[in-house]
């Protein structure tokens, strides 16, 4: 998932991850292979909420989209350093009945969602 329309995001290429550095105000989404069209096959994905302000994209919006990347097989890590931002995001996987976990894991510290996404 990366943000779209007013949402700027960074993408950083790492040697076994795509890091997508969201910023500013979240108001809807598009998929990693509209925003990253020549990482397409790159399926672990760093989502770096870090510099997030605000988010404004529907909940179940969201969840909808979390389960289609899983159905892709995508590998997704969320940092989300803000307590808001961290129950968000485990609200939107449970909603979406992602294997959390498995597919995807939130976390609260940027080195340990590195470290997970190296193990998988």
């Amino acid at each position: 998932m990366v943000g779209e329309g007013l949402l700027p995001y960074q993408l950083r290429e790492h040697s076994d991850y795509l890091e997508v550095r969201l910023e500013g105000v979240i108001e809807s989404l598009v998929t990693v292979e509209k925003a990253a069209p020549g990482r397409a096959g790159q399926r672990k994905v760093l989502l770096n909420c870090e510099a997030v302000t605000e988010v404004v994209a529907d909940t179940y919006t969201l969840a909808d989209q979390a389960r289609r990347v899983e159905a892709l097989g995508f590998l997704v890590a969320v940092y989300a350093p803000r307590p808001v931002l961290f129950g968000l995001s485990r609200q939107v996987f449970l909603l979406a009945h992602v294997n959390e976990g498995v597919s995807a894991a939130v976390f609260s510290d940027l080195d340990a969602a590195r470290q997970w996404l190296a193990a998988a």
